[in-house]
């Protein structure tokens, strides 16, 4: 989503320039991403002071497998980096497309909904792939991040359990549906207007964001 605040501050003329304001879904998860890939790169560092040491052949061995799975991590979370980058105007995704966006995104709710001590209970083995065609490649992922994000945020007030559930139409398209959430006109517009095609609307004690079906597969 493009900032849709601004500050002002001044040039050397003294004049008002306008400074975009960094977008609050983008300010509420961003930390929890930098965060996550500062775990990784903490095993890869120690590694490397190992390595300077001299002798690392064994550890190198008995660590292959820490090795791969920082790796596959790190490029798990530069998917996700590069949607928060789209978001802000950048083209960061560029070409590439990840069938499993939706999960990446909605395992990094996950992670801040835990930060912030919410229970978020969602079945995410259940989430539906991603469809190269769908849009750009990282609207669709980050609509979804945002909308389950304020149902976080909405949780977090309450006090409660952040619940929900993946829903199949007759059609193939893919809702998924969370509670508590608060969903108003100008909140339903805005999460829309991040993806176009996708559609918002309120269920009972929550909301339901449906994908539609050229944009997903079963996961």
């Amino acid at each position: 989503m493009q900032p849709s605040t601004a500050e002002a501050s001044s040039t050397a003329s003294g004049a008002a320039t306008p400074r975009p304001a960094l977008d609050p879904w983008v300010a509420a998860l961003l930390p929890v991403l930098l965060h996550e890939f500062n775990n990784q790169t903490q095993l890869l560092t120690g590694m490397r002071a190992v390595l300077e040491l001299g002798g690392a052949d064994e550890l190198f061995v008995a660590r292959a497998d820490d090795l791969a799975r920082a790796g596959e991590r790190a490029r798990d979370l530069g998917y996700v980096l590069a949607v928060l980058g789209s978001a802000l105007g950048a083209d960061a995704l560029q070409a590439r497309r990840e069938p499993r966006g939706l999960r990446l995104v909605l395992d990094l709710v996950a992670i801040a909904a835990r930060r912030r001590e919410v229970p978020f209970d969602l079945d995410r083995e259940r989430t539906p792939r991603l469809r190269p065609s769908a849009l750009d490649g990282w609207q669709p992922a980050w609509a979804l991040a945002c909308f389950a994000w304020l149902a976080v945020e909405r949780a977090a007030r309450e006090r409660c359990t952040c619940s929900g559930r993946w829903l199949v139409a007759s059609d193939g398209a893919a809702g998924l549906e969370l509670r508590p959430f608060h969903l108003d006109p100008t909140t339903a517009a805005r999460l829309v207007a991040l993806a176009p095609g996708i559609e918002v609307d309120s269920a009972p004690g929550g909301a339901l964001l449906v994908l539609p079906e050229s944009w997903v597969e079963r996961g």
